[in-house]
């Protein structure tokens, strides 16, 4: 997935739209009268503009994401194992670097409630874009336990990490169940959790029904 074609494509395709961007505005509680509905896609964020009652508990997951550069066998290959504690390697869109994820050795720091806890040694570096040289990563895991399955990671040369909250359903680290929810709180504000990009088009379904529902 080239992530900054999807990006520019998305950013096209509102810039011809009637739609005023606002990107990079803090919006808080005091900023909903100004709006008829409010649709909520904040992700880890989702409680901070409910009322106390109305939020629900996640479990919330401090990630990382490592970029490399694989060797030249592996340049633009997708590899994903997913038998027991997974991990993947992708290109990352047109830049030349791979991606690597762990479902066990991404996972920082784990809380469940209403709104996450981070690590302070992490705070600074957290959706920073690459960071080149993070005071916290678990590089040397990653390879560690993924070379046995792709050999060639032992040759990656190690480009810098990504740091975000990922929220996710409490008690699912059995099936690792990730739903789509769309949801409202009262007629005011429409949620979505958690928003993947392979059921975007589902979720914003749902959003339409849901508007016609609170109207």
């Amino acid at each position: 997935l080239d992530y900054v074609s999807v990006y520019n494509t998305c950013k096209a395709r509102l810039k011809k739209s009637n739609i005023k961007n606002m990107l990079g505005t803090k919006f808080t509680k005091k900023d909903m009268s100004e709006f008829d509905i409010v649709i909520n896609c904040t992700y880890a964020n989702i409680n901070y503009l409910l009322s106390a009652e109305a939020r629900l508990k996640y479990q919330f997951e401090v990630c990382e994401k490592i970029a490399v550069e694989m060797p030249k066998d592996m340049k633009n290959k997708s590899i994903v194992v997913m038998d027991g504690p997974f991990m993947c390697v992708d290109p990352y869109g047109r830049t030349g670097l791979s991606l690597l994820g762990n479902v066990v050795h991404a996972i920082h720091h784990t809380n469940t409630g209403h709104f996450p806890t981070i690590p302070v040694a992490m705070f600074k570096d957290l959706d920073k874009g690459l960071v080149l040289k993070p005071k916290v990563s678990n590089y040397s895991k990653f390879i560690e336990t993924g070379k046995s399955y792709i050999p060639s990671l032992v040759k990656a040369k190690y480009k810098g990490s990504m740091y975000t909250v990922r929220a996710v359903l409490p008690n699912m680290d059995k099936t690792d169940g990730r739903p789509t929810i769309v949801s409202n709180t009262g007629n005011k504000i429409i949620n979505v959790f958690s928003g993947k990009i392979d059921t975007c088009v589902r979720a914003s379904k749902l959003i339409i029904d849901k508007l016609s529902e609170v109207k």
